[in-house]
């Protein structure tokens, strides 16, 4: 798999799952901003919210590290090397490295 997206489960209004967790009393979030797969905003039922988020950075930083990116990417460049088309359009290899450098960059920041 060449780019993953991953992200904390979060609760949103009117969905049951909300419903639920707010009626167990585990949602400790306000901040409609965080709702957004970057934090926790509920209390898990089997970790901390602190292990969760400190999972997820684990995560974005395990799966985005130059060694990672390098292992994932290296069949795909293998057989289609990173190039434009005649318009400048990247092909697949680019883009990939491309997205992956851009994730690496993000998560770095949290």
């Amino acid at each position: 798999i060449e780019l993953g997206l991953f992200s904390a489960l979060f609760p949103i209004k009117g969905s049951h799952f909300y419903d639920q967790l707010a009626a167990e009393g585990r949602i400790f979030e306000t901040d409609a901003t965080k709702f957004n797969g970057q934090y926790s905003t509920y209390h898990p039922k089997n970790m901390s919210a602190e292990e969760l988020e400190d999972g997820l950075r684990w995560l974005w930083k395990s799966y985005y590290s130059k060694p990672s990116i390098k292992k994932r990417l290296a069949g795909l460049i293998k057989r289609l090397p990173p190039s434009a088309d005649r318009h400048g359009f990247p092909n697949t290899s680019a883009l990939m490295m491309s997205l992956n450098m851009a994730f690496k960059v993000a998560v770095e920041e949290f």
